[in-house]
């Protein structure tokens, strides 16, 4: 999963996570790491299936494969107190966007 932040219109920090359910925001042009939260102990079901970062770039929303989405604040570099929770459908979360003044958080699961 891949996401940009939407404040920075040369497109530079990124936010990337995967199967070893590292999340990082790294500097595109040289790489280095701004923040790096790791959702557990490397195991599939911990994989990152989709980021998304608010339109102020003050919260970043994550979802994989152990059917929880968390929500953090970028600035603090802490979880927001609840922002962690499971579908109601039981469902892997595939996508999780901001609506765009960022007080809304949309999500899309398989059912």
């Amino acid at each position: 999963a891949v996401c940009f932040d939407p404040r920075d219109k040369d497109q530079q920090l990124v936010a990337s996570g995967g199967e070893d359910g590292v999340i990082k925001l790294v500097w595109r042009a040289t790489g280095t790491a701004v923040w790096r939260i790791n959702l557990g102990d490397g195991s599939r079901g911990c994989r990152v299936d989709s980021l998304a970062l608010s339109a102020d770039g003050s919260m970043l929303a994550a979802s994989g494969g152990d059917r929880i989405v968390r929500v953090w604040d970028v600035t603090g570099q802490k979880p927001v107190e609840k922002g962690r929770s499971k579908p109601q459908n039981g469902g892997i979360v595939n996508a999780v966007a901001f609506s765009p003044d960022g007080s809304r958080l949309a999500t899309g699961s398989s059912d």
